[in-house]
């Protein structure tokens, strides 16, 4: 049974066999119980958004020489501009309120992703995701938050994890985030070396998946293997935060680069690249809105009052926790507590694996870390010693605004063989990553656009809408 006219883009679907469709109860039901009653609901009703009925618009930004200022300018579109003969509809953000498309170049050598907000009348375009360099290994995984306040997109080469697979062994690679800031009309890219090691599925049926990505409501954590690199989002500076750190603020220049000029960037001491620039389309080719980030050493940018050219203030901090330091810090802790190694030296880890687990709203990290870490143990009673190598576990937390916070667990799991611990492959003990699974891990995947069969649907997170993407439905 249909709710609807059947003229408009919107409709909402009963899908039980039996009864009247009862929209207001429905609607109480879910206002009530919130996302807790998401699922059941979609169980029954279902509303469906129609692409092909919607109007499309593209949100441009030019300069007014009359004027003498930038103004936003809408540009009719039609469904095929987004995604052209190669491109696909990827997915919908967590809430449905943005529609990800991703249009390919005729060679597949570059592509271009759309952010494209709906609503039951029409679809706006205003941000948009250049992807140059683009080959058949490039993966794209983009992440909500919950609100929209910032869109983060992880992109990596696949093939780095496929040969690190394949041999077994650490691989070299290059971890970029692009976060794409609506009401800001800009996006912040994070450009980070990165060193990937493949943990076998039980029973080696094939690789596990991994959330190098993890972002929450304050900003996002990536994890490039040696380091977890925290990045902080504020409207005003962090002074909660009790550890050194970096910050810059966003501000816009009155005169930006030509057509194809770089964007202003800044280098960070671990050899990371971050810059700035507008993420809308803008008209001009040779005068373009420009941004840079600025270092907050000089307090004239600490004044919240003044904006700089942009809507609200945006202030960016960065700082690197080390995995290393935490577990020496760690397992030497354990070690001097435990009557069972007394006399024990902690010789180092050898391999480790680390994954967020979880971040909570005070901004909270749980980390979770699997190391192999190597102990030099009294021999019987005698003064010889000999290494053992041990499986261990190190529950710990990080805040984002006071770094390390006492406490957390250390256990051995067990001893390990010298072959096993030297083998990446064979030592981690799960079936997979301890990564709690909520709001914030959901992301939309390119894989997509390499469908050989375009898909007539796209489902919402919660199951509760269904975006048509054949016009002939």
């Amino acid at each position: 049974m249909d709710v609807s006219d059947g003229t408009g883009a919107a409709a909402l679907r009963y899908l039980g066999n039996e009864g009247p469709s009862n929209i207001v109860t429905a609607l109480d039901c879910r206002e009530k119980y919130g996302k807790r009653c998401c699922r059941s609901l979609a169980r029954i009703y279902r509303a469906e958004l129609t692409l092909s009925k919607l109007s499309f618009y593209s949100k441009f930004v030019g300069y007014d020489y009359k004027m003498l200022k930038w103004k936003e300018m809408d540009v009719s579109r039609e469904l095929y501009d987004f995604i052209g003969p190669n491109g696909a509809f990827l997915g919908l953000s967590g809430d449905s309120s943005y529609l990800i498309a991703v249009r390919v170049g005729l060679l597949r050598t570059e592509a271009m992703l759309y952010f494209i907000e709906l609503s039951p009348e029409s679809a706006v375009q205003r941000s948009f995701l250049y992807l140059p360099d683009l080959s058949p290994h490039t993966r794209v995984r983009i992440y909500f938050h919950p609100l929209n306040r910032f869109i983060s997109s992880f992109i990596y080469d696949q093939s780095h994890l496929l040969s690190a697979y394949k041999n077994g062994l650490s691989e070299s690679s290059t971890f970029k985030v692009v976060t794409i800031f609506p009401d800001l009309m800009l996006r912040l890219s994070l450009s980070s070396s990165a060193t990937i090691v493949c943990r076998n599925l039980p029973k080696g049926k094939g690789m596990m998946r991994k959330d190098y990505l993890r972002i929450h409501d304050n900003g996002f954590a990536l994890n490039t293997g040696v380091n977890l690199l925290m990045i902080l989002f504020s409207k005003t500076p962090p002074t909660k935060i009790k550890y050194m750190q970096k910050m810059w603020r966003v501000i816009r220049r009155d005169k930006g680069p030509t057509f194809g000029g770089r964007p202003h960037t800044v280098s960070a001491d671990l050899g990371e690249e971050i810059s700035v620039e507008s993420s809308i389309m803008q008209e001009t080719d040779f005068e373009r809105m420009s941004y840079q980030l600025v270092g907050c050493e000089d307090h004239s940018y600490s004044d919240t009052g003044q904006l700089f050219g942009l809507l609200r203030p945006l202030y960016i901090s960065r700082h690197v926790v080390c995995i290393e330091s935490l577990i020496d810090r760690s397992v030497n802790a354990f070690i001097r507590r435990s009557k069972s190694f007394k006399g024990a030296c902690y010789k180092g880890s050898r391999d480790y694996e680390t994954d967020v687990n979880c971040v909570d709203d005070q901004g909270v990290c749980k980390l979770i870390i699997i190391c192999v870490c190597e102990v030099q143990v009294p021999f019987m009673d005698s003064e010889n010693t000999r290494n053992i190598f041990y499986l261990c576990r190190i529950d710990t937390s990080w805040s984002v605004y006071r770094g390390w916070i006492p406490g957390g667990a250390c256990r051995f799991l067990k001893e390990l063989p010298h072959a096993l611990a030297f083998n990446p492959r064979c030592w981690y003990p799960f079936a997979r990553f301890p990564v709690e699974q909520n709001e914030y891990t959901y992301n939309v995947a390119n894989r997509g656009m390499f469908y050989e069969k375009p898909q007539q649907r796209l489902t919402s997170f919660h199951g509760c809408l269904d975006v048509i993407l054949d016009s002939d439905e």
